[in-house]
């Protein structure tokens, strides 16, 4: 009996881990129920033989008998092939999709007792250590921005309260200047990075109501024609009326705000952009679509225009002495306030146009 438990199980850092996840009990249960089965088969015979059935009528109730036989380990065995292997990997799967949308609260259960686990168990257990330190991470990260955000702001209002006393002194100049234009972009960047911080990690309740997007929608983005008209760019705004959502208002026209502004800032000279709300083919979804016209999209995955920071080297990037702004997160708040609706939001260039659509549903 030690020799068989010696076959059966191995030892890995102090675990005792059975080699094998193919449940014995499958082996040993066939095994019995071909045995019995035997029995029932000669039974059966001679049931047969003092009824005088013909020969080929034996022939076909006994391969009947087996064809039934069979079908049932069949169905046993798949049974247990769905237990033992599927039904935790489904669980698996399901696990590392939560935790690729950034939910590092998942706990994925071993299938076996403690004292029979197997190595399916023990990537388990490794998986679960490994998704707690990537949400140790998330927050140590989310921690760091929240507290260096707060720091910052000191030194820069010090600044800020010191080139007003310059200027009060002898007149304002270019430099000044500048520095005042860049507390204030940095004073923006702070603001939005804690927002982002809040909205991801946070995950603050939102105010769900039935609202008019419709109105929400021309609110938002009308407000940017005249910025496009003085950067010679023309906005224009096609909005389906009478459209009502479920979601937090305030979020919807943030969103709204942030793709339009994104859109004016990149768009091509003399471009165009649009921004359109209408509802989808299958009448599930309310579709918001923002574009604008681009000559040289960027390239590669563009998936990567969400990520924080994120800049292209081509017509998106600040290097080559372009001053159009922004510090690479406002389409991660946009993404932020999407998902937090359960919904989706993507990116393509077709035809001259960089298309965003969040699919709002």
């Amino acid at each position: 009996m030690k020799t068989l438990k010696n076959r059966l199980f191995t030892s890995e850092n102090g675990i005792r881990i059975k080699k094998t996840r193919f449940p014995v009990s499958v082996f040993w249960t066939c095994i019995g129920i071909c045995t019995v089965m035997s029995g029932v088969h000669q039974g059966v015979i001679v049931a047969m033989d003092k009824l005088k059935l013909s020969g080929i009528l034996q022939t076909h109730l006994l391969l009947l008998f087996w064809v039934l036989v069979a079908a049932g380990m069949a169905l046993y065995i798949r049974r247990k092939m769905k237990i033992t292997y599927e039904l935790p990997l489904q669980r698996i799967s399901k696990a590392i999709r939560k935790v690729a949308k950034g939910d590092f609260s998942v706990d994925i259960p071993t299938t076996n007792a403690p004292d029979k686990l197997d190595y399916l168990d023990l990537m388990i257990l490794d998986l679960n250590r490994m998704i707690k330190e990537l949400g140790s991470i998330e927050t140590l990260k989310t921690d760091f921005i929240s507290n260096v955000s707060h720091e910052i702001k000191t030194p820069l209002a010090i600044i800020s309260a010191n080139t007003e006393v310059l200027e009060m002194v002898s007149e304002p100049n270019e430099w000044t200047v500048s520095i005042k234009n860049q507390i204030t972009r940095l004073n923006g960047l702070l603001k939005e990075l804690l927002s982002l911080a809040k909205m991801e990690e946070e995950k603050p309740a939102l105010t769900m109501a039935d609202f008019n997007i419709s109105d929400a929608v021309y609110d938002a983005a009308s407000p940017f024609t005249t910025l496009a008209e003085t950067k010679g760019k023309k906005l224009t705004i096609d909005v389906a009326n009478g459209l009502s959502y479920h979601g937090d208002e305030g979020a919807i026209r943030q969103l709204v705000s942030i793709l339009t502004e994104n859109a004016v800032k990149y768009a091509d000279e003399g471009g165009e952009i649009a921004v359109k709300l209408f509802t989808s083919h299958n009448g599930k979804e309310t579709d918001l679509e923002v574009s604008n016209t681009c000559k040289e999209p960027p390239q590669g995955d563009l998936t990567k225009l969400f990520d924080r920071f994120y800049r292209d080297d081509s017509s998106r990037s600040r290097s080559k002495g372009e001053k159009k702004g922004g510090y690479g997160i406002g389409l991660s708040i946009a993404q932020a306030i999407v998902r937090s609706h359960k919904s989706k939001i993507s990116c393509k260039a077709e035809n001259g146009m960089m298309i965003f659509t969040a699919q709002l549903k």
